[in-house]
């Protein structure tokens, strides 16, 4: 898997669909019943990314990926278990991918999802779904010059951190942050003002 995460990773526009099996078994039964170590965690989250380079030209990674967001789809798979791996991270890791897919019809999902979630599935994936609207605005904005570290490189947290605070300062990032802090109960007083911009 570690290789394969590699190869699409680094250059996802080489390979087919024949990888998506190869991709969805790391996720539903490469692992099964086994306690993943931090780098088997990590290398897992990964996946979902590779997924979403994928959707960019098959269906079948696209729809894997839709339905890999329902936390009630990584319920009924006799997944890995640890510290490291979780039902909420594997439908975070899910939205990912959907915004490295690139595909138009992504803002409309994560749309119906904040508007039409249940109060407990919006609390435990807010800030992943607003993590991946950022994610989808990035894509659309930087293009494959985000992919290639040209704006963001991969690892640098600090220079993430910066771009997203960028964006939650517009109003779609801003209302974005005002769902998730509603959605995980926070007053309306105490949602966080519009900062200006410097």
């Amino acid at each position: 898997m570690q290789d394969c995460f590699v190869h699409y990773r680094t250059d996802p526009l080489i390979g087919d669909e024949r990888a998506l099996g190869l991709l969805t078994n790391a996720l539903t039964k490469e692992y099964m019943g086994r306690q993943l170590t931090h780098r088997e965690g990590q290398d897992l989250g990964q996946v979902a990314e590779c997924l979403g380079f994928l959707a960019r030209r098959y269906d079948s990674a696209f729809d894997f990926l839709k339905q890999g967001i329902d936390p009630a789809f990584w319920s009924q798979q006799p997944g890995p278990s640890g510290a490291y791996v979780s039902i909420r991270g594997f439908a975070a890791d899910c939205l990912r991918g959907l915004a490295v897919s690139r595909r138009p019809e992504v803002q409309t999902i994560f749309d119906t999802i904040r508007a039409k979630s249940t109060p407990a599935v919006a609390r435990n994936l807010s800030s992943s779904l607003v993590d991946a609207a950022f994610w989808y605005r990035m894509q659309q904005q930087y293009g494959d010059a985000w992919d290639n570290g040209e704006v963001y490189r991969v690892g640098d947290f600090d220079a993430y951190m910066r771009m997203f605070e960028d964006w939650s300062q517009t109003p779609e990032g801003r209302d974005w942050n005002r769902w998730a802090d509603r959605a995980k109960g926070i007053p309306e007083r105490m949602v966080r003002p519009p900062r200006p911009w410097p």
